[in-house]
């Protein structure tokens, strides 16, 4: 499953530093993983289930990138390359249970059907925190298994101009 991915989200700055300080202000990035199960039925008996979702992710985009150094380049490039693979997880964790969900409706009784999916909802969210949990991802501040940390390494940034005489 590969999901639609989205740059909606531009981090304005020229400066690395102020890159640095406003993408953590915006934390705006994520996947969309809910999907939409409207259940019909025409005699009560059997049903109908359409599993509606679109997965994707909104990933950040620098202003600054084109003027920043190689090194600078880098370094976003490899935060950007954890920070997908996170949410990528996200979508997965999305797409497992949407087909889970799938199983547990075929030939289940219409009665029983709306609870399944309320259960698959919850079940659903609860493996999205579950992942996110500060015992495991923490929203990608932790390492965790194969999912390092996020972060963005601003060692590459040129040292600060010497303070202005009087």
């Amino acid at each position: 499953m590969r999901p639609r991915v989205l740059t909606a989200i531009t981090v304005a700055a020229t400066l690395w530093v102020a890159a640095t300080i406003s993408m953590s202000a915006q934390n705006r990035w994520g996947a969309n993983y809910f999907p939409n199960v409207p259940l019909t039925t025409q005699d009560g008996k059997s049903y109908t289930a359409e599993i509606h979702g679109e997965f994707f992710m909104t990933l950040p985009e620098w202003s600054g990138y084109a003027k920043a150094t190689l090194a600078q380049q880098q370094a976003w490039d490899a935060m950007v390359g954890k920070l997908r693979k996170h949410e990528n997880e996200h979508v997965q964790i999305a797409y497992r249970n949407a087909q889970k969900l799938v199983k547990t409706l075929t030939n289940l009784k219409v009665e029983d059907a709306a609870q399944k999916i309320a259960d698959s909802q919850q079940a659903g969210q609860d493996a999205q925190d579950d992942f996110d949990s500060s015992a495991k991802t923490d929203h990608g501040r932790n390492d965790f298994n194969t999912f390092p940390k996020v972060e963005l390494d601003t060692s590459a940034d040129p040292p600060p101009p010497p303070p202005k005489k009087p």
